[in-house]
C-alpha cells in the first residue's frame, strides 16, 4: 500500500496546482489600459497633456515588464495581482489625460470663437463708421464754397465719395471669417477717403466764413 500512495499523492498534488496554483494573465485589464492610452492618444494627450499621458505610458510599460515576469514563471508560483494593479493605474492617469486634453481642446475652441466674434465686431464697427463718415462727407459737399477755382477740386472730391461708396457696397451682408481681413482694409480705405473729404471740405468752409467776415 505503501508503494502505491506515492505516485496518487504526487497526482493528486499536481491536479490541486493546476486547480489552485495556475493563474491566467488579467487579459481584461490589459485590454482596458491600452484602449484607455489609446483614447487618450486620439483625444490628443501626448501633446495637449503630455506629462499625464508620458506618465501613463511609463506605468504601462511597468505592467507589460511585471506581465513578462510573471509568464516566465512556473505556472504555480505566478502572480499577477502586482500587474492588475499597474494596469489599473495605466486606466486611471490615461483617463485623466484624456479629460484633460478634451477640456484644453473646449476651452481652445471657445477661445476661437470669442476671438472670430470679437474680429466680426470689429469689422462690422468698421464697415458703419466708413459709410456714416461717406454719407457725412456727401451733405458737407452740398455745402461746400462754390467757385470756379474749386469747382474741380469738388468734382474730384465726388468721384473719390461714389468710389468709396461703391467699395462699400459691394461687401455682402453676410461676411465670413475668412473674408474679414479683405472686408476691414475695404471699409478702413472707404473711411481715410470719407475723412479726407470731410476735413477739406470743413475746412474750406471754415475759410470762406472767415473770409465772408
Amino acid at each position: 500500500m505503501k508503494h502505491h500512495s506515492l505516485p496518487y499523492i504526487g497526482i493528486l498534488f499536481v491536479s490541486l496546482s493546476l486547480v489552485w496554483g495556475c493563474e491566467d494573465a488579467p487579459k481584461t485589464s490589459l485590454s482596458d489600459a491600452q484602449q484607455a492610452l489609446e483614447a487618450a492618444r486620439q483625444a490628443g494627450a501626448p501633446e495637449t497633456a503630455p506629462h499625464l499621458f508620458g506618465q501613463a505610458e511609463d506605468v504601462f510599460q511597468q505592467a507589460m515588464n511585471e506581465l513578462q515576469a510573471q509568464d516566465e514563471q512556473f505556472g504555480i508560483f505566478r502572480d499577477y495581482s502586482k500587474a492588475e494593479e499597474l494596469l489599473a493605474q495605466v486606466k486611471v492617469a490615461a483617463i485623466e489625460a484624456k479629460n484633460k486634453s478634451q477640456t484644453q481642446a473646449s476651452l481652445q475652441s471657445e477661445m476661437v470663437t470669442d476671438n472670430i466674434g470679437d474680429e466680426k465686431e470689429a469689422v462690422v464697427g468698421a464697415i458703419t463708421e466708413a459709410r456714416h463718415l461717406v454719407r457725412e462727407a456727401h451733405d458737407l459737399l452740398a455745402r461746400a464754397p462754390e467757385g470756379k477755382d474749386v469747382e474741380l477740386v469738388l468734382q474730384v472730391m465726388e468721384i473719390d465719395l461714389r468710389s468709396a461708396e461703391s467699395s462699400l457696397a459691394e461687401i455682402p451682408k453676410e461676411i465670413v471669417p475668412e473674408d474679414y481681413a479683405r472686408v476691414r482694409e475695404k471699409a478702413e480705405a472707404a473711411n481715410a477717403v470719407a475723412s479726407r473729404v470731410r476735413d477739406q471740405i470743413l475746412q474750406a468752409i471754415k475759410t470762406a466764413e472767415g473770409e465772408g467776415l
